[in-house]
């Protein structure tokens, strides 16, 4: 249970998360990267859940590998127990990138710092809008997402500030408000 908390928090952080992934990821640690938002791997990085060969289950990956591989590669990885290459997992779109091995760390942050130049404002109400597209039937998200953005984000002093800034044709102040 402690396990499933973590991924559930790991998951559910209102910022966004960038992971590093170098070497094997297999099993909890896939896991744990699939929570995240962005995954930045080493070109020699192996991703799998070889969970089945034992006999049970990956409980959290069931949950979050189709929503970024779609089901059939979920099934192939979790039913196999099969290892798959860091090119094959982003030709998946299970990570965003693949990088040589001694960059990945700086390709991480040099992905957060891009992030983090923005309203923490925007990029909250942003990831509680694509995490909406995952759990609500698509009408139902265009309107929440709708209502996020006028009655939630528009009411910000971020929202106003990159607005005017746009308009000034200066670089935004954020408040983070």
């Amino acid at each position: 249970p402690e396990f499933m908390e973590t991924i559930e928090t790991l998951a559910s952080f209102p910022q966004p998360v960038v992971v590093a992934v170098q070497g094997r990821c297999l099993g909890g640690g896939f896991e744990l990267a699939l929570a995240c938002d962005i995954i930045v791997a080493g070109e020699g990085a192996q991703f799998g859940q070889p969970e089945i060969v034992l006999g049970v289950t990956a409980p959290a990956a069931c949950v979050l590998l189709p929503r970024r591989a779609g089901e059939g590669r979920a099934c192939e990885i979790l039913l196999t127990g099969d290892a798959i290459t860091a090119e094959q997992a982003r030709e998946a779109g299970i990570e965003q990138r693949v990088v040589a091995n001694d960059l990945v760390h700086a390709e991480a942050q040099a992905i957060a710092r891009r992030m983090a130049r923005h309203s923490a404002v925007a990029l909250r109400e942003t990831k509680r809008s694509i995490r909406l597209a995952f759990d609500l039937p698509l009408a139902k998200a265009l309107r929440t997402t709708g209502r996020i953005y006028v009655e939630d984000l528009m009411r910000t002093q971020d929202a106003v500030e990159g607005l005017r800034a746009f308009v000034d044709k200066r670089k935004p102040v954020w408040a983070d408000r």
